[in-house]
C-alpha cells in the first residue's frame, strides 16, 4: 500500500466556478479523509485576483494542507481558451508535488462516496481512444515515436497521475522542443492532457500496465456534458453508485427543474450540498442581532450574509465580514448608504427602484430568505423596507420575531462569539443581548416542511 500522506489533489478553477469548486471542497472533506491528503493544490485559470476569494476554511478539517496558486506562478503566457489552458495546467500542477500521486479534479468534480487508497500501482483500466481525439493520438504518437491504441482510465476525470513521472514527461518535452511545456501544449490544438501523458506512460515504460492496474479500475466516476441532456435519466442512475458526479455548466443550464432538484437532493444525500440561505438585512449588526440563533440553529444550511447598505470596505462591512469569514459564511454587500437622517425626516433617501432590483437577485436562487419582520422589528424603515421587497419577491421567508410574538425560539450557546471580535458594534449588539443570546421567528408551515 502507499504510506500515508503521499497522495495529493489538483483541481484547476476558473472565477465562475468558485460555488462549485466550494462544494467540490467539502465533497474532498467528507470522502477523501482516508487518503490522508498531503497538499490540495488549487490551481486558478484566471486573473490573479480571484485566488484571494479562495477560502481555505471550506475544505474544512483539510484547511491546513490547501495551497492556492495562481497560473501567473508559471511565468508563461496562457491562451484564453480555457479548455486548452486548463488542460495544461493540470499537468503542471501535478509536477510541483512532491509526493507519489495525484488525483487530478475538474472544479466541479464532487466525491459522493469515500476514496480508497491507490495501491502502489492504482487500478485505472484502460480505454479505447474516442475517433474525436484520435487527432491528439496522432500528435503523441509522432511525439513520442509510439503507437498507442490505449488511453489510460478511468475515462476524465478523478485521473491519477504519477508526479514522477509528469516531471521526467514535461522535462523531456523541453528538451524535445526546446520551447517551455505551456506554450508548446497550448500550440498543439487538439492534444488532451490525459492523452499526452498515457503515451508518456507507453513511451517511457512500453506499456501502461508498468505503473498502473489497467485490468480495473477502482474508480467509478459519472459526468453529464452539454451533448449528453437527452441521456440524464441513464446518467442519473449510474451516479447512484459513482465514486464522483459532476454536470458541466453548459448542461445545468439545459436540464428541467425537476432534474436539477433530482441532482440537488443526491448531493444532499450524500452530505454535501446545503439547501441555500440567505440572511436579507439592512444592517450590518442586524445580522448578530437578530439572524444569528436561527442561522446556528440551522447550520448545515448553506448562508449567505447579504446587507443592503454599507460595502466590505467600510469599515462596519469589514468588520461583519470577517466575523462571519471565521465562520465559513459568505457575505455580501449591496453598498447603499445609511442615512441616519432618514429616520428623522421618515423617508427613504437612497433608490428604493434600483435596491429592489437589487434584494430581488440576490435571494432569486435561494431556498430560504431569513429576514426582518413587517414591522421593521423597532419600527425602522429600512427594515421595513427590506421586509417588504423580500416578502414580495420569495414564498419560503423566515422573519424576525419580537420575544413572545414568534412560533420558535432559538438561543446562542454562551462562547459562540465574543463582542470583543466586534467592536464598532459592542454597545449596540449588548443593548439587545447583554446576558442572554435569545430570538424568535415566525415560520410558515411551509417551510418548516423544508427545514
Amino acid at each position: 500500500m502507499v504510506s500515508k500522506r503521499m497522495i495529493d489533489i489538483v483541481t484547476v478553477v476558473f472565477k465562475d466556478e468558485l460555488p462549485i469548486l466550494k462544494v467540490q471542497a467539502k465533497s474532498v472533506d467528507l470522502y477523501c479523509k482516508d487518503l490522508d491528503i498531503q497538499t490540495i493544490f488549487v490551481m486558478v485559470n484566471d486573473d490573479d485576483d480571484v485566488v484571494n476569494q479562495i477560502d481555505p476554511a471550506w475544505w474544512g478539517s483539510l484547511r491546513s494542507q490547501v495551497r492556492i496558486i495562481s497560473r501567473s506562478y508559471f511565468s508563461c503566457q496562457f491562451v484564453e481558451n480555457g479548455w486548452v489552458s486548463q488542460q495544461a495546467l493540470k499537468l503542471l500542477a501535478s509536477s510541483l508535488s512532491d509526493h507519489t500521486w495525484s488525483i487530478v479534479l475538474d472544479a466541479k468534480t464532487l466525491f459522493v462516496t469515500p476514496m480508497l487508497e491507490l495501491g502502489d500501482r492504482p487500478a485505472v483500466g484502460q480505454l479505447d481512444i474516442y475517433s474525436v481525439f484520435e487527432p491528439s493520438r496522432q500528435i503523441v504518437n509522432q511525439l513520442f515515436g509510439i503507437e498507442l491504441t490505449k488511453q489510460l482510465g478511468p475515462g476524465g476525470v478523478p485521473f491519477i497521475i504519477n508526479n514522477h513521472e509528469v516531471r521526467l514527461m514535461i522535462d523531456w518535452i523541453e528538451s524535445h522542443t526546446q520551447q517551455d511545456f505551456a506554450t508548446w501544449f497550448q500550440s498543439q490544438g487538439m492534444l488532451t492532457e490525459f492523452i499526452l501523458y498515457s503515451g508518456w506512460i507507453y513511451y517511457n515504460h512500453g506499456s501502461l500496465d508498468h505503473v498502473y492496474d489497467v485490468s480495473k479500475s477502482q474508480i467509478t466516476p459519472c459526468n453529464l456534458c452539454h451533448s449528453e441532456i437527452h441521456m440524464f435519466e441513464q446518467k442519473f442512475a449510474k451516479m447512484q453508485s459513482a465514486n464522483t458526479v459532476s454536470i458541466h455548466r453548459n448542461a445545468w443550464a439545459q436540464l428541467t427543474q425537476t432534474q436539477q432538484a433530482q441532482y440537488t437532493r443526491l448531493l444532499r444525500d450524500r452530505g454535501i450540498q446545503s439547501m441555500k440561505a440567505m440572511v436579507m438585512v439592512a444592517h450590518p449588526d442586524d445580522c448578530v442581532i437578530f439572524a444569528y440563533s436561527f442561522m446556528h440553529h440551522y447550520k448545515q444550511l448553506d448562508w449567505t450574509v447579504c446587507y443592503l447598505t454599507y460595502t466590505e470596505s467600510d469599515a462596519r462591512g469589514r468588520e461583519f465580514a470577517e466575523f462571519w469569514r471565521q465562520r465559513g459564511v459568505a457575505t455580501k454587500f449591496l453598498g447603499y448608504v445609511d442615512d441616519y437622517r432618514d429616520i428623522e425626516a421618515k423617508q427613504i433617501s437612497f433608490d428604493t427602484q434600483a435596491a429592489e432590483e437589487d434584494i430581488q437577485q440576490a435571494i432569486q436562487n435561494q431556498a430560504i430568505v431569513l429576514t426582518h419582520d413587517h414591522f421593521g422589528d423597532y419600527g425602522h424603515l429600512h427594515h421595513v423596507f427590506v421586509n417588504q421587497t423580500v416578502c414580495s419577491n420569495h414564498n419560503q421567508v423566515v422573519c424576525f420575531a419580537g420575544l413572545g410574538k414568534g412560533n420558535v425560539k432559538y438561543a446562542l450557546d454562551s462562547g459562540l462569539y465574543s463582542l470583543d471580535e466586534l467592536p464598532l458594534h459592542r454597545d449596540v449588539i449588548s443593548t439587545f443581548h447583554m446576558h442572554t443570546h435569545t430570538n424568535e421567528y415566525t415560520v410558515t408551515e411551509r417551510t418548516r416542511k423544508i427545514l
